[in-house]
């Protein structure tokens, strides 16, 4: 039929029924009603040519009732009519188009097309994406006009509370930045690990194609904060930083250790905050067997400011902001939770002098952690604390269920050796972090030199030692000693006072969020961790409470479920072009709580 592309199914060969039916034109329009009125709406004189009224009314393939007379067929057609006739009630085209028969084709059974328009949730009105797709040249429908039609995809939530804006202290504004964490596949990546894409079209997995997608959701949301993951070197020096110094951003990169191309990177706004400090953080440690792994970190301290022509106005105290990716691998959960152990010494380490100094430092923990919610690891993070002694180590992040295995790796106390230089509450033992690889030694402060007192005559300050202001001048006092306590005692443990920006469920459902789909998975492992105060209940998902720093969570992105992506054709897509979703928060910070 002029116009109509019909597609071939499974097991229709050339010179089958069907396909003769296709070649010689069967199924135009005007059979197609005559077909249909007389099947289904049962009117009279609407038989296709060829076939005469008995045969019309007689079923299709339905065998000769006994006692008929065959004599009296064949009087009136021949053979080759026959044939003809037949092929010409194989194939109903129209009714085989309408989406109420689309369930059959030829006998083999075919899924309701789901549509382009994919559902958001009860009481998400507040649409704020809705890009214009059309549908290919060739189509299915061959009567219904081809038009462009929107995709309703991602929606923003105000958390309750949010709306209620506490009193500026002392006369401060509110400062109100956003926070964009995003796995954005490294090319390299991408290419070594086909399999896992083998749902998708070639062309939405080129790079060029990719990069102005990626770059187009950074104009889109114009997230303050960016926390890039698995951002390839070689596009990042050469596109990505330049993309996003025109658009006002400065860019701190870390490449993972070894031969690995790719790395972590934080972008932010340069009118809105400044560098303070910056630590490059490697979890490869030559001297601990467990971490030969090339992960990486980057910890910024960043000072909100505003500007006013030429004058920087600074806006409350000093923000800490962490990204990182750890290991993927299942099966080493124990190497996870020392890498987050390294990452925590860090944070600390930054924000321990300012909290000696009366200033509350707030954090922002962004990254792809390989791990789900509600496993050890994530309880780790979120409670401040996880007795590990005896877990299976596919169990700390739970990306595969591996129970069924006769063996397990079991994490046993001490989790990692002293030699690490990290305590079991996820602080440098010295009381401070390396100062640099050039020398490679380590700085203890005199906190640290009091702890080596650890017998009575330690205490007695010997009568012929010289007096010297500020190193001999302390006495000891024997109240302070302190029983001698197991540094590792089967529980690791942090002061951060971390929760997840997200809930991890589609709001007003039990459905949950993915932020990562391919042929093989399809979890949650991004987050957005920040720092909750005292008051908190320490609950994830929740907003609207004042924390720590005068932090408080407003808003966020809405994620978006596993149903819903697959019909998009799972991720990557012409629309999203990773295979992980960004994740974009907004929060409140109020300058006079620090």
């Amino acid at each position: 039929m002029e116009g109509v592309t019909l597609r071939e199914e499974p097991g229709m060969e050339v010179g089958s029924p069907l396909a003769e039916s296709s070649e010689r034109g069967v199924g135009t329009q005007e059979e197609e009603g005559g077909v249909r009125q007389q099947e289904g709406l049962g009117s009279e004189g609407l038989v296709p040519e060829g076939v005469t009224e008995t045969e019309g009314q007689q079923p299709e393939g339905e065998a000769e009732a006994p006692g008929s007379d065959p004599g009296a067929e064949s009087a009136e057609t021949s053979a080759g009519e026959q044939r003809h006739a037949a092929s010409s009630t194989v194939l109903d085209l129209g009714a085989l188009l309408s989406e109420t028969n689309m369930e059959t084709w030829g006998g083999f059974a075919q899924p309701l097309h789901p549509g382009w328009h994919f559902p958001t949730g009860p009481g998400l009105s507040d649409v704020v994406h809705c890009p214009s797709w059309q549908f290919p040249a060739m189509s299915y429908y061959p009567l219904q006009e081809v038009v462009p039609f929107e995709v309703v995809w991602r929606v923003w939530e105000s958390l309750p509370g949010a709306g209620s804006e506490p009193e500026p202290h002392q006369g401060h504004d509110l400062f109100e930045f956003s926070v964009m964490s995003y796995n954005i596949l490294a090319q390299d990546l991408l290419e070594a690990n086909m399999d896992l894409y083998r749902h998708c079209a070639p062309e939405v997995l080129a790079w060029e194609f990719r990069f102005q997608n990626i770059l187009g959701e950074f104009q889109k949301w114009d997230p303050d904060i960016l926390c890039l993951q698995e951002v390839q070197e070689n596009h990042y020096t050469e596109q990505l930083r330049p993309a996003l110094s025109d658009l006002g951003y400065a860019c701190v990169y870390m490449r993972r250790t070894g031969a690995k191309t790719d790395g972590c990177a934080i972008c932010y706004r340069q009118s809105r905050f400044s560098q303070v400090s910056c630590r490059l953080v490697e979890f490869y440690r030559p001297q601990v067997e467990m971490l030969h792994r090339n992960n990486v970190g980057v910890v910024l301290l960043l000072q909100p400011i505003t500007l006013q022509g030429s004058e920087v106005r600074v806006q409350g105290p000093p923000l800490c902001v962490a990204n990182t990716h750890l290991l993927f691998n299942p099966r080493r959960g124990d190497v996870k939770l020392a890498q987050l152990a390294i990452l925590f010494a860090e944070i600390d380490n930054v924000v321990k002098s300012w909290r000696l100094k009366g200033t509350c430092c707030p954090i922002i923990l962004c990254g792809d952690f390989n791990s789900v919610p509600n496993m050890p690891l994530y309880q780790f993070i979120t409670t401040g604390q996880l007795y590990y002694h005896g877990l299976p180590a596919w169990m700390i992040s739970g990306q595969e269920d591996l129970s069924y295995k006769t063996y397990h790796r079991r994490l046993f106390a001490p989790l990692w050796p002293s030699s690490l230089g990290i305590s079991d509450s996820c602080q440098f033992v010295s009381g401070c972090a390396r100062e640099g690889k050039e020398s490679g030694s380590l700085h203890y402060d005199r906190d640290f030199l009091l702890q080596l007192r650890f017998c009575e005559a330690a205490l007695i300050r010997p009568e012929t030692l010289e007096l010297i202001p500020g190193v001999t001048d302390a006495t000891p006092d024997p109240l302070e000693k302190q029983p001698c306590i197991p540094r590792f005692r089967g529980t690791i443990r942090h002061t951060l006072k971390l929760r997840s920006a997200y809930s991890h469920f589609i709001s007003g459902t039990n459905k949950p969020e993915v932020t990562t789909l391919h042929s093989e998975f399809g979890a949650t492992v991004d987050y957005i961790f920040y720092s909750a105060g005292p008051g908190d209940c320490g609950q994830c998902g929740g907003g609207g409470h004042q924390q720590d720093g005068g932090l408080k969570l407003i808003g966020r992105l809405a994620l978006l479920s596993e149903e819903d992506l697959w019909p998009m054709k799972g991720l990557p897509n012409e629309i999203f072009s990773s295979d992980h979703l960004c994740l974009l928060a907004k929060f409140q910070l109020d300058p006079g709580h620090a």
